[in-house]
């Protein structure tokens, strides 16, 4: 040891004198100059002079200033002594700059001197790429994207995580051909600098060599309301899928989130139609098979009812009202409101409804309805507002008051903007707008009361109470007279009150004597009354008297004698009364003789004049001689009007001449004269026909004559010749019928117009064809259609016309349509077409007539009739090509009809106008029991409850029970078309039937209330085991749905009770066994509880005791025994008095 020892210090010795020679480090380059952080750099180093064989070269880095920290930063070392090459690593998180600094330090000897290369360090770029892995069916290249660079930035694409070559930059990167599954990498790098971000993005390309699994089917709900939210869908996951594919052949179906998984979640709109729901697994190689298809029935949200109509204007507490609404679509029922509350209360489910007013309510209510069905409540309507007007109030003023009768009294309402109806209490009522007048009529000598009442009626149609004021009407008096009938005079009429008194003779005197008939007068008093009479003749002319002066009831004139001239003359008797009441009252003094005249026919009136004609009517001499008051008529039957003269002015009158014209003679004749100014064809006098009349009427007071005439007087008119073809003007068929409007061509000999003459085409004939060619109406027949000119022509003594008409023919049309669509779903549109030849028609177009009718109603769609046809696109039923729209089902009738002048229906095509099914189903009886049978009945006419009818309304109609029992399905154990379904729940349940054909879906939905059976009783509680004879209670859990418990006993043991707890009695020979309870209700029995009870039996009876008898007072220790007793777990020893001892 010694040895080596020395040997060491000896090496030593040579080492430390070649270190204290000169050593230095010099950095030979650095390439580049530029680094990112995390980079390799490689320092080449050149050394001069010796180092020791433990030294290391370290290769330091700077901070960004250049100066080397203490410690400064070790990026790389080796241990050497010669010129080399250290590689190190920047370190990452180093901080960007430019003016870093790299030296190489030794550590034997040491070594720190700035021997250093200045170099920039630039950051990492600090984004993470974003990619997602892209699948391909089979092999191939697999381009993937990319994002998340920033502006300055770029990718780089690798194969693996770290390292390795760079396959590509870009935003995109296609991978080689691969046939496997491969894993790539991107990352992001500063375009200036080059540095990227180390942590690289994984992304996957995936052969895929197969489409994904089947589908398998689709789990959720069939039945879904329109609006409905929220409704799952579920399938299966599937084998080999990157994505899930749902598609809704409906419409309205939003898929909530995600819509590429096997779970969707999805709405429906308010107007969602129905269809098919399929999914499928989704990979690069494409789709797999699809679910099998999922129905979904889309039931309808009811749809806003029209607006409510009724009455709108109502009076203060009016009676009940009804509102009807022609109803929305898809109403089952509807909800019906009236606001506000304290209008009235309104009743109804269906499509009217009942408002029971409040009693007082005066304002304005709205009501309105909305429609309701399985799906929910639909939109209200819009409102009818409805006014309840308060009534108005009557009252009015009238004067005057204590008036004579016979006074105009007017009435005045003080109500305003009404109509007023009166009652006068006379037995005279009636309305009048605002004031009205009216006259008591009343006779005699005291006042009268009338009790007039008012009752208003408001523009609301409101009317008021009556109200009522009385008005005091006096009396007048009543005069009447006659003549005693002496010196000639008769009353007329002859019985009753006359108006006339008259002398039919000439004869004199014609002295008047009067006497008085009044049936009421107003006193007899002689002081406060005055009797007037005019006689209206001669003197004196009139007379007055005061008071009574007849002295009589009635009174009686004394005679008071009067004489009157020839003629007629008035006569006013006036009487006033003590009350200053006056009556007034005229009567006709006449005196003459029975009247006489006649009109003439002149000679030569029938001998035919022309028309305008002027005739001289002579009158007979004793007209004029009749006595003055007789009155002329004459009348006319060419339509003149009347002339009436009377006495006085018959000669002074226009139409009165005198034949000659010479002052009068005895060779003078009186004449009337008329002009007549058409001819007298046509016009029939009383014995004539083709003849005007004048007629004469004679009358006085005397003696009305019967009428005469002056006839026959016939006149001729010049022909204006005219005719008619019977199909029209211009365009008529082969065979056609003219008919004669000439007018004044008659003979007014006997009517007929012989000298009619028509001008015919050669080539036509008459029909027959023995017609003659001066009848009317006349046949033709055109062999050809064609222009044809006609001719009428005629000829009188006044002389002729002659009129011409061009008729075109047009050949027998054939109408031909065509439809687009004879069959569809409603509303549907129907184009036709209209192919009729109009070729040779006199008019084009012809004149077309569309005629639809009714085949088959819509019976089988729930209404009947089918009236919905609507013309489209300004088009009508006379329209060469409509369009038309039909909106209620049926099947209908189309005949075109072709008028061209000839008039041809075409044969009917049929159209047959489907709807969605409408179904009848009235509701279950309910409540029913849980675990009962419910059957629906298909029948024609649904009168139970449970009956339902289907009406498919032209469609293939198919329909689907649905329900909300669990685990129970719709079986038909009877019937075909006759469902059953167990209720296995309790509670509301609900039970759809669905109709769908290719028009749509309908349904009904209908509410059971099911009655739950007991519930499986609890565990009994009491006391076991048990002895004879005890009383214990005993009690069970209160079992849900009972209304009564059922506690079974077991043998020897007694007890009644109906609730959740019994008090059981024990006999003495009661046994062991269950106490059991069960609840009940009126749908059945819930499962049982039971409770074991152990009945310990009592003792037997004791044995014979044996034992020393007798014994001694004093004597101890006896023992006594007895048989063991059955049944005993103790003894109870009695002693007799004195004895002690114990023994159980």
């Amino acid at each position: 040891m010694k040895k080596i020892y020395l040997l060491f210090l000896i090496i030593s010795c040579l080492l430390l004198s070649k270190i204290t020679q000169s050593q230095t480090i010099t950095i030979a380059s650095i390439t580049p100059t530029a680094y990112c952080t995390g980079d390799n750099i490689t320092i080449n180093y050149i050394i001069s002079g010796t180092f020791a064989g433990s030294n290391i070269f370290t290769a330091e880095l700077s901070d960004a200033t250049g100066i080397f920290g203490s410690p400064a930063v070790n990026i790389g070392s080796i241990p050497s002594i010669a010129s080399g090459t250290i590689t190190g690593t920047i370190p990452v998180g180093t901080l960007q700059g430019n003016g870093y600094k790299i030296r190489i330090i030794s550590t034997t000897p040491k070594d720190t001197s700035n021997n250093s290369i200045t170099i920039t360090i630039n950051a990492l770029s600090s984004s993470i790429a974003t990619t997602s892995g892209v699948s391909r069916c089979g092999s191939g290249t697999v381009t993937f994207a990319t994002s998340g660079a920033a502006i300055g930035e770029g990718y780089n694409w690798y194969s693996s995580s770290t390292g390795g070559a760079l396959l590509g930059t870009g935003l995109s990167f296609t991978t080689p051909s691969i046939t496997a599954t491969t894993s790539y990498y991107v990352t992001i790098y500063n375009t200036t600098t080059g540095c990227e971000n180390p942590n690289r993005t994984p992304v996957v390309a995936t052969i895929i060599n197969s489409v994904p699994s089947a589908a398998s089917n689709i789990a959720g709900s069939h039945n879904i309301c329109q609006g409905e939210t929220d409704d799952g869908f579920t399938v299966s996951s599937i084998n080999n899928v990157s994505s899930y594919s749902w598609n809704y052949t409906g419409t309205g179906m939003n898929i909530i989130g995600a819509n590429n998984t096997n779970a969707i979640i999805a709405d429906f709109s308010n107007n969602a139609t129905s269809g098919i729901l399929t999914v499928s697994g989704v990979n690069a190689c494409g789709n797999g098979t699809h679910s099998s298809n999922f129905s979904i029935n889309i039931l309808p949200l009811p749809g806003q009812p029209a607006t409510p109509t009724g009455p709108i204007s109502l009076c203060v507490t009016p009676p009940n009202s009804n509102y009807t609404t022609t109803g929305g679509t898809n109403c089952t029922n509807y909800n019906w409101s009236i606001s506000p509350v304290s209008a009235g209360t309104i009743n109804g489910t269906g499509a009217s409804a009942i408002v029971n007013w409040s009693t007082g309510f005066t304002g304005s209510a709205t009501i309105k309805v909305q429609g309701s069905n399985g799906c929910g409540n639909g939109v209200y309507s819009n409102g009818i507002i409805v006014t309840v007007n308060s009534l108005p109030t009557a009252s009015f003023t009238f004067n005057p008051d204590n008036a004579c009768s016979g006074t105009t009294i007017n009435f005045h309402p003080t109500s305003t903007g009404i109509i007023c109806n009166w009652d006068f209490g006379d037995v005279t009522s009636y309305p009048s707008l605002h004031d009205t007048t009216h006259v008591f009529d009343v006779f005699g000598n005291a006042n009268s009361y009338f009790n007039v009442g008012l009752f208003v009626t408001d523009a609301n149609g409101c009317s008021s109470t009556t109200i009522s004021h009385t008005v005091t009407v006096k009396h007048r008096p009543n005069p009447c007279l006659q003549s005693d009938q002496s010196g000639g005079f008769s009353n007329f009429p002859t019985s009753g009150i006359p108006t006339t008194m008259k002398k039919c003779a000439v004869t004199p005197p014609n002295t008047l004597t009067l006497t008085n008939i009044s049936s009421a007068f107003i006193s007899t008093s002689s002081t406060d009354s005055i009797y007037e009479i005019t006689f209206g003749w001669g003197s004196p002319l009139s007379w007055t008297s005061t008071g009574n002066p007849f002295n009589a009831i009635p009174p009686v004139f004394n005679p008071l004698p009067h004489d009157y001239p020839l003629g007629s003359k008035t006569l006013t008797y006036k009487v006033t009364g003590g009350n200053t009441c006056v009556s007034t009252k005229n009567y006709i003094v006449y005196v003459g003789t029975n009247p006489g005249g006649t009109i003439i026919t002149p000679a030569g009136s029938a001998n035919g004049l022309c028309s305008p004609a002027t005739i001289d009517f002579p009158l007979s001499d004793n007209i004029f001689s009749n006595t003055p008051g007789t009155s002329y008529v004459f009348s006319f039957n060419d339509g003149s009007l009347i002339d009436s003269y009377d006495q006085a002015s018959l000669i002074s009158s226009p139409s009165i001449h005198l034949i000659p014209p010479v002052p009068p003679s005895t060779n003078s004749t009186y004449v009337y004269r008329h002009t007549f100014t058409k001819g007298s064809c046509g016009f029939s006098a009383p014995y004539y026909s083709n003849s005007f009349y004048v007629q004469l009427l004679i009358s006085n007071a005397c003696l009305s004559l019967p009428p005469n005439y002056a006839q026959p007087i016939f006149i001729q008119s010049k022909p204006s010749v005219g005719f008619t073809f019977s199909s029209g003007p211009y365009s008529v068929c082969s065979n056609i019928i003219l008919t004669d409007t000439s007018s004044g061509a008659c003979s007014i000999i006997n009517g007929t117009n012989v000298n009619r003459n028509w001008t015919l085409p050669s080539n036509c004939n008459t029909v027959p064809a023995i017609a003659s060619l001066t009848s009317t109406p006349l046949t033709i027949n055109f062999p050809t259609s064609g222009n044809y000119t006609i001719s009428l022509s005629d000829l009188n003594i006044c002389g002729g016309d002659t009129i011409s008409k061009t008729i075109c023919i047009s050949p027998l049309p054939i109408p031909i349509f065509t439809l687009d669509s004879t069959t569809g779903c409603l509303p549907l549109i129907v184009n036709i077409k209209n192919k009729t030849n109009e070729t040779g028609f006199c008019t084009i177009p012809a004149d077309y007539t569309w005629n639809i009718s009714c085949v088959n109603s819509s019976i089988n769609c729930g209404t009947s009739g089918c009236n919905g046809i609507t013309y489209l696109n300004g088009t009508d039923f006379h329209s060469k090509d409509p369009v038309i729209q039909f909106t209620q089902p049926g099947i209908y009738s189309i005949t075109l009809t072709v008028y061209n002048g000839c008039t041809v229906t075409s044969l009917p095509q049929t159209i047959t106008i489907k709807d969605k099914p409408t179904v009848t189903f009235l509701p279950l009886t309910s409540p029913v029991c849980q675990g009962s049978i419910i059957c629906m009945k298909n029948m024609p006419i649904c009168v139970s409850n449970g009956d339902y009818k289907i009406k498919d309304c032209y469609g293939a109609t198919s329909n689907t029970w649905t329900s909300t029992f669990t685990g129970s399905s719709f079986t038909y154990p009877s019937l075909p078309n006759s469902p059953c379904i167990i209720a296995s729940d309790s509670g509301i349940q609900y039970i759809t039937l669905t109709a769908n054909n290719e028009c749509g879906t309908a349904f009904v939905k209908d509410s059971v209330v099911v009655n739950p059976l007991p519930s499986i009783a609890g565990t009994i509680t009491g006391i076991t085991p048990i002895c004879p004879g005890w009383s214990k209670t005993y009690t069970v859990p209160a079992i849900a749905n009972a209304t009564t418990y059922i506690w079974t006993l077991p043998s020897g043991a007694s007890g009644t009770s109906t609730t959740n707890s019994i008090t059981v009695s024990f006999s003495n020979t009661a046994t062991s066994g269950n106490i059991t309870v069960k609840g009940s209700n009126l749908c059945g029995y819930g499962a049982s509880s039971s409770l074991a009870i152990t009945v310990n039996p009592l003792p037997s009876a004791a044995g014979v005791i044996t034992g020393t008898t007798p014994v001694c007072q004093g004597q101890n220790n006896v023992t006594y025994t007895v048989p063991i007793i059955a049944n005993a777990t103790t003894y109870i020893w009695t002693l007799p008095s004195g004895a002690s001892g114990t023994s159980t």
